[in-house]
């Protein structure tokens, strides 16, 4: 089985449907938020705080050459949002195998992601900055081989969706 990446906006549901599908596939799960804050030793938000975005992208762009040197050929890693923003992410996760976008409509992400305080992209307009993100990244999620729009999906229909089209 190749190795599968979740991309999208936050609140799409990378994380959960990345544990839930490594788990039905039998192959480890990989949050490259969740590798970054264990190497950092705090949270997303403070390393934005303490490092700012710029920073924050240094460390996820390492953490992603870490995660796929790391030899789990067979896994599932969610990328954060803004992972493929940088072009050389984007290809290295292209060559490293497969690509699957989860979309869903702004206001969805939003009921989703409820207190967003935590989400330091977000600011004091959680709707604004995410049609903003929207408009920066999707030409990068474009990239990718299989997208699903995920409003009004269970996460195990996602699931499915995605273990089929690999075949699996």
């Amino acid at each position: 089985m190749p190795r599968v990446f979740l991309c999208g906006l936050m609140g799409a549901g990378k994380s959960t449907v990345g544990k839930l599908l490594a788990r039905k596939l039998s192959v480890p799960f990989r949050d490259l938020d969740r590798e970054i804050e264990l190497e950092a030793g705090s949270s997303v938000a403070e390393i934005f705080h303490r490092e700012s975005e710029t920073g924050f992208r240094e460390r996820e762009s390492l953490a992603l050459q870490r995660v796929i040197a790391g030899g789990d050929c067979d896994s599932v890693v969610a990328l954060g949002g803004g992972a493929l923003i940088r072009p050389e992410n984007l290809v290295l996760v292209l060559a490293a195998g497969r690509l699957v976008w989860l979309d869903a409509p702004t206001p969805e992400l939003l009921r989703r992601l409820g207190d967003s305080s935590s989400r330091p992209l977000l600011g004091q307009n959680p709707a604004e900055a995410l049609e903003r993100m929207r408009g920066q990244r999707d030409e990068h999620y474009m990239q990718a081989q299989l997208c699903i729009d995920t409003q009004g999906l269970l996460p195990e229909r996602v699931v499915a969706q995605i273990v089929g089209w690999l075949g699996a």
